[in-house]
């Protein structure tokens, strides 16, 4: 009966996708070395103010995304 095989092509696919997801992990992890390593380089005081300017400029963004429909 033609409804109880099973197909190959999932099996290919699920290959392909691992093969593929295994590079944009290593990418990843070598994107995450490197930023680490330039970070190191940092002084805490420039990395707390870096820390709080993101906060400050996203949140500020967000609540202007929030403001905007009610205003």
């Amino acid at each position: 009966m033609k409804s109880f095989k099973r197909e190959k092509e999932p099996a290919r696919q699920d290959k392909i996708a691992k093969h593929v997801a295994s590079h944009i992990v290593k990418a990843q992890y070598r994107l995450a070395d490197y930023l680490n390593s330039r970070a190191k380089q940092l002084s805490e005081k420039i990395l707390l103010m870096s820390l709080i300017l993101f906060c400050v400029a996203f949140g500020g963004y967000c609540l202007y995304l929030i403001l905007i429909p009610i205003l």
